[in-house]
């Protein structure tokens, strides 16, 4: 990356916003980049809770606090911008991604005061559906560069886009590639009659599962690399690895909420989003 790369961040009123500031910053110095950091005074609500306070004050005080964070974070001040609007947050976060074709976008995930929820918004939604380039999700405390990255994939192309980029943008950090298939059940094979070929048909298909995962794997120059295999729900296999490998974060490609032809589509990517304890970096196409 280069210096005049841009990276937007989505700060809100919440304390942890201080760790998604910290965490933009440290990818910032990493990376060369400048930060553009928006803050979206909602009206939907702003006008009606506080009717006499005075907008410019608000916006005011609210840079010399941004400017106070900054200044302890040691970032000099052509390394970034702020700005503070009026408007639906989603919206005039996606506007100025797209207006600085940023590279990234940088948002909290949870709606509490701190890190012990995670609970997702509307706003994260939105931003992971229409935003113009990958959205990183922050959940935890920046405690240091990510170490443990997990890039779960089902072999689509937007899988595969969203993994060269983790890799092009974590070139320091060794990622570990994880795909998950669904093998025959039980009731599958009973409800078929199909017993006395149940083990050669788990074979193949593990085979099969296999060789296309070594294949994708080979194309974006992976080799750190584990195949799961699940009778039941892909999601389930998928949380429990990203939890007993303590990732710090996980990648996800998917195409979309509307778009039901993937393994990570819709439902599956957004049970992920909210549920993983981890840092996400989303790539929607």
């Amino acid at each position: 990356m280069n210096n005049t790369e841009n990276i937007v961040v989505g700060i809100d009123a919440t304390t942890s916003s201080i760790e998604i500031l910290k965490r933009a910053i440290q990818l910032s110095k990493e990376k060369k980049a400048k930060l553009m950091l928006i803050h979206v005074i909602n009206q939907s609500w702003f006008k009606k809770l506080f009717p006499h306070v005075d907008t410019k004050e608000v916006k005011e005080e609210i840079e010399s606090k941004l400017e106070n964070l900054l200044e302890n974070e040691r970032i000099e001040k052509s390394e970034y911008q702020i700005k503070i609007v009026e408007g639906n947050p989603a919206d005039e976060i996606i506007k100025y991604a797209k207006e600085l074709k940023s590279k990234l976008i940088i948002i909290g995930a949870n709606s509490k005061e701190d890190f012990t929820t995670k609970l997702f918004g509307s706003t994260a939604h939105k931003v992971a559906q229409n935003g113009p380039c990958p959205l990183l999700i922050v959940k935890n405390s920046c405690q240091a560069e990510y170490k443990n990255i997990l890039a779960f994939t089902d072999l689509s192309d937007i899988s595969k886009e969203s993994i060269l980029f983790a890799k092009n943008f974590f070139d320091k950090t060794d990622i570990k590639l994880i795909h998950a298939y669904k093998q025959l059940t039980d009731f599958v094979i009973s409800f078929y009659n199909a017993s006395q070929d149940q083990y050669i048909a788990r074979k193949q298909l593990k085979e099969e599962a296999k060789e296309d995962f070594d294949t994708f794997a080979k194309e974006i120059e992976i080799t750190n690399k584990e195949l799961l295999e699940s009778y039941f729900n892909v999601t389930d296999i998928l949380k429990e690895k990203a939890e007993g490998e303590k990732a710090d974060l996980v990648v996800l490609g998917s195409a979309g909420v509307n778009n039901a032809t993937s393994a990570l589509h819709g439902s599956v990517a957004a049970y992920l989003m909210e549920t993983l304890d981890c840092d996400i970096l989303l790539f929607v196409e």
